[in-house]
């Protein structure tokens, strides 16, 4: 790989591309005085878009996305100032969505869901919850893929902490858990 960029007292300043042993343009986008700036967009070797991102003063800033083969959107990630702020999205490969959270100042904050490939008898590919400033906490619950719940609990300072109850695929209770701050301290049938 090699890059092509124009110097403007002795920085790196103007368009840039980056072009593979072939010649062919593998990234392209714009320096001010040595710090990547606005819209860079990442290419396959068949040209495809692979990423497209944004900077601001050499930092990431705004939405960025990948994509895999026949432009499938695969992630998406909201950047301020470096860090991740905002809406993230990861797609399992066919573009079906894997899991959505947001983020503040670099940590998990908000409502979390997530959808995994996995149906068994007990457990089920939804999962909801709650995060704040980088820890899971408040009610969570999975849910089979029929839509009955399956499971629901609290969890505190990301350990489980009270009554989690858990059903079959039905909707009836199955079995019932108590913790106290990651400590299991019952389980057996619901009471």
């Amino acid at each position: 790989m090699r890059a092509t960029v124009p110097y403007v007292d002795g920085t790196k300043h103007g368009e840039a591309l980056v072009l593979d042993e072939r010649g062919r343009v593998r990234k392209s986008g714009r320096y001010d005085h040595d710090r990547k700036t606005g819209t860079w967009t990442g290419f396959d070797g068949d040209g495809d878009t692979l990423e497209v991102v944004h900077y601001a003063n050499g930092l990431l800033d705004g939405e960025s996305r990948m994509y895999g083969p026949g432009g499938v959107l695969l992630k998406k990630i909201t950047y301020r100032r470096g860090r991740m702020h905002g809406a993230y999205e990861d797609h399992h490969p066919d573009g079906a969505l894997y899991e959505r959270v947001s983020y503040r100042d670099g940590q998990r904050h908000g409502p979390y869901l997530r959808f995994t490939r996995k149906d068994t008898l007990d457990n089920g590919p939804r999962l909801e919850g709650q995060y704040s400033k980088g820890s899971r906490t408040g009610i969570w619950r999975r849910y089979y893929g029929n839509g009955v719940q399956s499971e629901e609990g609290p969890i505190v300072d990301d350990r489980f902490h009270g009554r989690w109850t858990y059903w079959d695929r039905r909707g009836r209770p199955r079995l019932e858990r108590v913790y106290v701050r990651g400590a299991l301290v019952y389980e057996g049938p619901p009471r």
